[in-house]
């Protein structure tokens, strides 16, 4: 079994849950953000790889730090 955290995801699982706690539509955040919907969309499917800047603008945008977006609770 391989025991690896795969980080893409587990960004996306945290930022899906943070902002549906928010109530928040993704249309919202990508705007807050400053990114297409379609992008936000992909980063919460993991299917995108976003940058440091984009994952700072989110953790802001979710009133959070990336740290906290970045933190595995699966284990």
């Amino acid at each position: 079994m391989n025991s690896e955290v795969n980080w893409v995801s587990v960004f996306a699982t945290n930022v899906l849950q943070k902002r549906r706690q928010m109530g928040m539509s993704q249309e919202e955040l990508s705007h807050r953000v400053g990114v297409d919907v379609r992008y936000l969309g992909g980063i919460e499917r993991a299917q995108r790889n976003p940058s440091l800047k984009v994952i700072t603008s989110i953790a802001v945008a979710l009133n959070t730090t990336p740290s906290a977006l970045l933190t595995d609770v699966t284990s």
